[in-house]
């Protein structure tokens, strides 16, 4: 239950072993007798300190959510990413000359998501996870893809989807790709003065800064296919998933010419085993031929795959912890 209690518990500001814990009924009676009352009033003190402290994990955050996409504080908490996301494109509009477009119905239309390589079942030693750092923002910055750039007709200067066939244009910037990279400096900007800062406060408040600023962008394709969106692109979000295809497709093929084995593939990411030694120029190859940047997110010790897709249990390398997601 995400009561007041439960959470500043959960985020370590105040456990529940160091405050006054009283449930909800049993409020009136403690009050109507004297010598329990003064229980009460360090229960609601608790509630009061818990609030206070809690503000400290959640207001930086939300503060920098609220500067890069102007909506107001209050309504942030209740706002889904997506509004989020199209608060900062109104925002940024005028300096793009966009016009906002208005709200649409649209009736629900499925397409085909991320690619996912059948996991090998069994158990596996010394498994690699290779990872696309912010895949589809950097898919659709590459192929400048948006509504905006999208034709319909004969193209000769256009990137062209696979398997889908849709084409974007390569002359102009979309309006996507702007707010992409407009996002993308600002976090540059962001992480290059929380290297020089020396005061904590600062280095707290830039560290968020550059995390909101990298969700926000990370949330940009999700927006783009999101049935209430203004800016909505059916044929840019089910293009920017066919690349994504190709792209998993395309970073095994290399591995696997380097002699490792893909055990399995995600979206955004493959599992291989084979000479540990060779990783980084695997990793560097990928990188040349593919244009995208890729790195070695994680490295298991063992890792259990079922016949299921997406449920495997694992043993770090790195920190020896042993857990099972499923």
């Amino acid at each position: 239950m995400k009561s007041l209690d439960n959470v500043a518990d959960y985020l370590g500001v105040l456990p529940k072993q160091k405050r006054v814990n009283l449930e909800w009924y049993q409020i009136p009676e403690y009050w109507g007798d004297p010598k329990k009352r003064d229980i009460v009033l360090k229960y609601n003190l608790d509630d009061v300190k818990a609030t206070y402290l809690l503000k400290d994990v959640f207001f930086p955050f939300g503060e920098q959510l609220t500067e890069i996409s102007g909506l107001p504080l209050d309504q942030l908490s209740m706002a889904s990413m997506g509004y989020r996301v199209e608060w900062l494109l109104m925002r940024q509009a005028k300096k793009f000359n966009e016009l906002i477009p208005n709200r649409a119905e649209r009736k629900y239309d499925s397409y085909r998501g991320g690619l996912v390589i059948e996991p090998k079942p069994g158990l596996h030693e010394d498994v690699v996870v290779l990872d696309f750092s912010s895949m589809y923002p950097s898919i659709m910055i590459k192929y400048n893809i948006g509504p905006d750039t999208l034709v319909s007709g004969e193209c000769d200067d256009c990137w062209t989807a696979p398997e889908v066939g849709y084409k974007f244009r390569k002359d102009v910037d979309g309006f996507y790709r702007s707010i992409l990279n407009f996002l993308i400096e600002e976090r540059r900007k962001a992480k290059e003065e929380l290297n020089r800062a020396t005061d904590e406060y600062e280095k707290r408040r830039l560290d968020e800064r550059q995390r909101a600023l990298k969700i926000m962008a990370n949330t940009m394709y999700g927006y783009m296919g999101w049935l209430g969106a203004r800016w909505y692109s059916r044929e840019g979000a089910e293009a920017v998933t066919a690349w994504g295809r190709e792209i998993i497709m395309n970073a095994a093929k290399v591995a696997k010419e380097f002699g490792y084995d893909v055990i399995y593939g995600d979206t955004d990411s493959i599992f291989v085993k084979g000479d540990m030694h060779s990783l980084d120029r695997l990793v560097q190859s990928i990188i040349g031929k593919l244009d995208l940047e890729i790195k070695i997110d994680k490295k298991y010790k063992k890792v259990f795959f079922t016949e299921n897709k997406k449920k495997v249990c694992r043993t770090y390398i790195r920190w020896k912890d042993r857990y099972c997601r499923v």
